[in-house]
Parts: C-alpha cells; structure tokens; sequence
C-alpha cells in the first residue's frame, strides 16, 4: 500500500478513509490466517482489488497471470462466429458484474461489463469472478449472429494450455498454409470513398509511431487530393495509449489554437498542477482540413482514446456518435507499473488526474452528440453524409473483422489479458 500513499494524486495526504478502512481488513484477514493456511495468487489479487476499486480508477488495477493458466478450447471458435455471451451458469454478464463490483476497477459500470468476456474464458478468470462448476461443467448461453440462443456445458477438461489452445485454434492459419487465412490488419488503416467525398480513418490503438505517422500523411494526402470534405474517426476498438496520436490529427487541421486538459502530478509528497492550456496548433504547411469530422465511439473507447474524441468534441471540431466513452475524462491515468516480488502479481498506479477541457461538463463520460449503437455508428454517418439510401457494396468493407491476435492471448503478457469473446 506504500505505492499507493506515494504515487497516486487521491493519496496525498494520506489514504482516503473507505481505501484505510478497506486496507486495514484486508491485512487483519491475511495477517490472522491459520499458519497452516495459504493464500492463493487469485485470493490475493481478489483482496488488493478490493481495495484498489475504491479509488474509482479504472486506470489503477492488478492483474494476475498463470504460467499454466487453462483455456477454454471453444473460445476461438465462438469469437470465429461473432456469438455474444449472453450468460456463465445462468448469470448475465451485469448480473456477475453486480455480484462482484469490488473486483473492478471502474469509472463506468458498462465499461467493466463489456470486459467480463476477458475473464471468463479461462478456468483461473472464472475463480477470480466465484464462478464455480455446476456438475463438473460451465454452462455458457450464446447468442448467435442471427438472433438465436444456444446453451453449451463445456467440461473442466475443455480448458486446455496456452500451447494447446493455439495449436487447435491457430494450426495452418498463415499465407503459406492457408490461403484463405484472414490477414491482420495494421492498428491503423484508412478507406476513401471519393464519389461521396469521406475518408474513414480507423485506429484500434493509439500508438504514436512512424507507421501511424505515416499513415495519417497518406490519408490527409489523399483527402487534400480528392477534395473530400467528410472525415470519419473511428475509435470504437481503440483501448487507449499515447494521447500525441491526437495532437498529430489536429496538425492537419485548419485550427489555430485549441485546448488542452489540465492535470495534477503526482511527484512523491509534491503536487504540481498544470493549469488548463491553449495550444497553438503547429499545422503541417499544405495541409488545412476545414470539413466535417465525425468520431466514432463505444464503451470500449477507453483511456488516450477517450482523450482524442474529447479534443474533437470539447474544442467544437466536429461531432461524436455511438456510444458514452468506456472512461471518464475528469479520471486519473498516467501510470507507474511494477509486480509483486513474491504473488508476481502485476500492479499498475496512477501518478495523474485529468481534468475535462470542457469544465461544465466535468464528471461526466463523452457523452455522443449522436447516440446510437455502436455497431450502427458508422452507418449511420454515412447516412447523415449521403443521404437515407442503401450504401454502394464498398462500404461493406469498412466494419471490417475482428480476428484474435494470438499474440495477446499469452498467459505471460503483463496486460493479463485472457482469449476474449463479446
């Protein structure tokens, strides 16, 4: 708890009194355990959680990884099918939420729901939620893409290892291989459709890199050469990283000045504040986009990303659809990463809290200016551009597909994150 009086902004001065009272429970119950009784990683990173969800900040969490960690080998081939979970042991994924709110550390409750698929397609994320087996099996209800419901019990013997959950998954899915493999696709790509004059940007994440640098030139140069005077931004995927990502975009834009967030750091027993503040926009010569821009959202819209539609909408630069942010704007981030030396659990703490560039609304989530589903985000922007008619087969194209990276399904990566399904 040494990191969290030291580090995190809500801590100076000493711990809030619900996170003291917490803490001290916590430790009475750990510290007055029979000498014989141990503690389990999945029980110890319950208890900190607890704690920890007390700050209201999604941003400040643990996460525990197993070298042995067990899959369920049916993940892939839900996510393959686009079925969205619709409950564990005949519990909805908010009903799971509810019951174990402490464990989540959240600014937005729908935020938290959306994640409960990251857990429950492994045998220590379902422990972690107290889902425990009904006769030897978990019973997973599934809608499928048209409409239909469908209950499977998969046995404790269907969680498989990491290297067995690729091998049945993955095996023959390259070029080489397979040819109809589905192909990766970079984090950031764009689509122009220059008969109704849009260009849609696509970033799942915000890495501020040569690749997104130069994708974003390709894609303004292709605007600027077309006249195209709509733009797209969308984020609905996109979890979050290096807010420059934004300052890049604004480069672009026939925009002056516009504003940016205020802060507090945190820096050991000092805080300093940084005061809200105009930018004078360094705009690339040539370029000076002065269209309509629209960014598109959804709860998973999380973190730097939040903070790109938030200069989009708070600076009046275009206007937001689909769904409420997955995190506040007014919230804590920047974080310091460490693990626990004996548990290896991996912790994260806040060392920043943001503040909303627009003040009236601080507190609240970005809210849509056009609220729809997420899924109908985009076409509903062309619909607003072109006009209620049907779309050209070309815009097919841009929903794109979702393919699981198998990369990120390693029990090791330091995110913790587990094979996912909606």
């Amino acid at each position: 708890m040494h990191r969290i009086k030291k580090i995190h902004p809500a801590a100076h001065g000493g711990l809030p009194k619900k996170l003291a009272t917490e803490w001290k429970k916590v430790r009475e119950e750990i510290e007055f355990k029979d000498e014989d009784a141990s503690i389990s990683k999945i029980e110890l990173a319950q208890k900190i959680e607890s704690i920890f969800s007390l700050l209201n900040d999604a941003h400040t969490n643990i996460t525990f990884s197993f070298v042995d960690a067990r899959y369920l080998k049916h993940a892939y081939t839900h996510i393959q099918a686009k079925d969205e979970l619709i409950s564990v042991n005949g519990k909805s994924k908010r009903d799971i939420f509810l019951e174990n709110r402490n464990l989540f550390s959240t600014e937005n409750d729908e935020y938290a729901i959306s994640r409960i698929g990251n857990y429950i397609t492994s045998l220590e994320g379902l422990a972690y939620l107290n889902i425990e087996p009904e006769d030897g099996a978990f019973n997973y209800e599934f809608q499928h893409i048209d409409g239909s419901t469908e209950t499977f019990a998969y046995p404790i013997s269907d969680f498989v290892s990491y290297d067995e959950y690729l091998s049945l998954n993955y095996a023959g899915n390259n070029e080489e291989e397979n040819e109809e493999a589905p192909k990766q696709q970079s984090f950031v790509h764009y689509e122009t459709d220059v008969k109704n004059s849009i260009a849609t940007l696509t970033l799942d994440t915000c890495t501020f890199n040569d690749v997104y640098k130069e994708t974003l030139r390709s894609f303004f140069d292709e605007v600027k050469t077309n006249k195209i005077r709509n733009l797209i931004v969308d984020l609905r995927n996109n979890g979050g990283g290096n807010s420059l990502v934004a300052n890049e975009f604004m480069r672009y834009l026939a925009v002056n000045q516009y504003k940016e967030a205020s802060s507090d750091l945190r820096m050991g027993p000092f805080t300093s504040h940084s005061a809200p503040d105009v930018i004078q926009n360094d705009k690339y010569e040539g370029y000076n986009f002065d269209g309509q821009i629209y960014v598109l959202t959804s709860v998973q819209t999380f973190s730097s990303a939040m903070m790109f539609a938030m200069y989009i909408k708070d600076n009046n630069l275009g206007q937001v659809v689909g769904e409420a942010s997955g995190n506040n704007p007014s919230s804590y981030g920047d974080v310091v990463c460490f693990r626990l030396p004996e548990s290896r659990l991996y912790m994260q703490v806040s060392w920043k809290k943001w503040y909303r560039i627009d003040e009236s609304k601080d507190g609240e989530l970005i809210e849509p200016d056009i609220p729809v589903k997420a899924d109908d985000a985009l076409s509903t922007v062309i619909e607003l551009i072109v006009g209620p008619t049907i779309p050209e087969p070309e815009f097919v194209d841009y929903l794109g597909l979702d393919y699981q990276n198998p990369d990120e399904l390693n029990a090791e990566n330091l995110e913790g994150t587990e094979p996912a399904t909606n």
